[in-house]
């Protein structure tokens, strides 16, 4: 190859780059704004780093794609759920993104709701770190009770394991004892009367350890000395319930979905 071809491409080289900043008319060609595609995608228009709504007003599109602001024009607001704002510590740095929140009190971030990649009870909950954290599944499970080390507990190390009543394939009632892990031990399961009444569930989102942490939180008792999650007999409660009966006779009742916690004081 001569000397005149080599500075030849060389002259190409450098020139490709500003030719194609010319034909796009814009620096950053290639790169696209996902707020803006989102406002875009919805039907909105991007304009000046803002989303413009049917009803003529506007937010900037990194707070709209947060769920920050035009709340009611989400994507997830408009299938009738709520979108909330997370802000997370990521240790670095700090993540900020929008989350729908289901009826059901599962949720999904919301691009990813979006884009078809989780739906409505998917995920118990969802965050950066840890991205979409499944429900905790047992099909036909009737209640769990706890088994606590020395009858009184404040941790969830305390639980040793659980005595499970479930509803099998064949409609029977079966209950049996599993340890706790790390301890290792089932026994086998032994046919006991379905309660007139008595519903079973095949998932809930608050794990026991959760319920425990709740129950620290509040000031209804910091030791418990029973522990069972069910379905209630209420036919307005559509959700398990976690009850926590603390040393000092207090009862706490949390939502085995939606976590949500209420404490009745001992007479």
């Amino acid at each position: 190859m001569n000397i005149q071809k080599i500075v030849f491409l060389a002259l190409a080289i450098l020139v490709a780059p500003a030719l194609a900043e010319d034909e796009g008319g814009d620096d950053s060609v290639g790169i696209a704004d996902p707020s803006c595609v989102y406002c875009s995608d919805l039907g909105y228009n991007c304009e000046d780093g803002n989303c413009v709504f049917p009803d003529g007003s506007s937010c900037p599109t990194w707070d709209f794609y947060r769920g920050k602001c035009g709340q009611n024009f989400t994507y997830c607001e408009k299938q009738g759920y709520k979108i909330e704002n997370r802000v997370e510590d990521m240790g670095t740095w700090t993540a900020e993104y929008a989350i729908c929140v289901f009826d059901d009190c599962s949720e999904c971030e919301e691009q990813k709701y979006f884009d078809g990649e989780c739906e409505p009870s998917n995920c118990s909950r969802w965050t950066e770190k840890e991205g979409c954290v499944p429900p905790i599944e047992f099909a036909g499970l009737i209640s769990k009770v706890s088994r606590i080390n020395n009858s009184e507990g404040k941790t969830a190390a305390d639980v040793l394991g659980w005595d499970v009543t479930y509803r099998g394939e064949d409609e029977k009632c079966y209950t049996y004892y599993v340890a706790q892990a790390p301890l290792i031990g089932m026994t086998e399961p032994v046919e006991v009367p379905c309660l007139l009444g008595v519903q079973s569930f095949d998932s809930y989102m608050v794990s026991f350890e959760d319920a425990i942490a709740i129950m620290q939180s509040m000031n209804c008792g910091d030791t418990f000395v029973n522990m069972s999650l069910s379905m209630p007999l209420t036919p307005a409660v559509n959700e398990p319930m976690w009850r926590i009966t603390t040393s000092i006779g207090n009862e706490i009742v949390i939502g085995a979905n939606c976590g949500k916690a209420e404490c009745s004081t001992a007479a």
